[in-house]
């Protein structure tokens, strides 16, 4: 099995045990699935309290639907380090490694020695069963609030002591603070983040075309253009075609209310989330950008 096989089979037991979508970098701007974070950028895990400033010659990325932060070497390409935060006591953890962490059928990750404890969490050395090609170093460190992270680092075996310090590195640029979210998306504003905004949502499939649009107009008011009501779920006859009036945009989080206001319908009230930084109207997934006169519809 290859080293690139193997981290793929790390990474998804990584991911079964916890869920990173609480990320953000710089304390503002939230980690994108798949966007490269250079050497010095900074990211929060606001539910866990966690800083974090990705070492020299280190870049990194929050892979898409892993929940994973991975952090790749500039200078080799068989090098990568892993990182999670994890509400998991020391002792559960330092349980599961000594007896080996499996990654899949006849494959184990498994300590070189004994897993140690250091003073803010543990350590060990690991190899694994089947691959002596690849070896690796892993790291618990905790702060003062009752949070962990975890981080995995692999390399090839003929070069892997030469990174035995790296997580020690990747430790020094790491902070603990109280937790000051709740939810991953609890500071997300639904009105400032469709207010003058065009939404629309596409019928995939061969010629695909929007199906349902909406202008969000900063002065309150709205147009819609619903072509395909099975598209935008909830929304009965009355309301398809071209209709205008005036809108609110309600709620906090991961959840909020888009409420349109009709002059001769009935209110439609369309239930608003988001999800891997996707927005989501009555379930189905919408694009949306900023409103211009270019993309009026009246």
């Amino acid at each position: 099995m290859t080293l690139k096989q193997i981290n793929t089979k790390l990474a998804i037991v990584v991911t079964v045990i916890v869920t990173l979508h609480n990320i953000q970098v710089n304390a503002q701007e939230r980690v994108k699935p798949s966007k490269v974070y250079q050497a010095g950028e900074t990211i929060t895990a606001p539910l866990y309290g966690l800083t974090l400033t990705l070492p020299e010659n280190w870049r990194g990325y929050l892979t898409q639907e892993t929940s994973i932060f991975t952090l790749n070497c500039d200078s080799v390409n068989d090098v990568n380090i892993r990182v999670y935060p994890s509400e998991e006591s020391l002792e559960s953890i330092k349980s599961r490694w000594s007896q080996g962490v499996e990654l899949s059928p006849g494959l184990k990750a498994m300590p070189i020695g004994e897993v140690e404890k250091t003073k803010n969490g543990l350590k060990t050395a690991f190899k694994f069963t089947g691959n002596p090609g690849v070896k690796g170093f892993s790291r618990v460190v905790c702060g003062s609030y009752g949070h962990c992270y975890t981080a995995f680092i692999t390399a090839p075996t003929n070069m892997y002591m030469q990174y035995q310090n790296a997580l020690e590195v990747l430790a020094t640029g790491t902070e603990f603070k109280e937790p000051w979210l709740e939810d991953f998306y609890g500071d997300h504003h639904w009105s400032e983040a469709l207010s003058g905004k065009y939404i629309f949502n596409y019928d995939i499939g061969e010629g695909s075309r929007k199906t349902n649009q909406l202008w969000l107009c900063e002065d309150g008011t709205f147009e819609t253009k619903i072509i395909r009501k099975k598209a935008l779920k909830g929304v009965a006859g009355p309301y398809h075609g071209k209709q205008k009036g005036t809108y609110r945009i309600e709620g906090v989080g991961s959840t909020g209310v888009l409420i349109l206001e009709f002059k001769d319908l009935a209110p439609l009230r369309l239930d608003l989330s988001i999800r891997d930084e996707h927005i989501f109207i009555n379930e189905q997934r919408f694009l949306h950008r900023h409103m211009t006169n270019a993309n009026r519809l009246f």
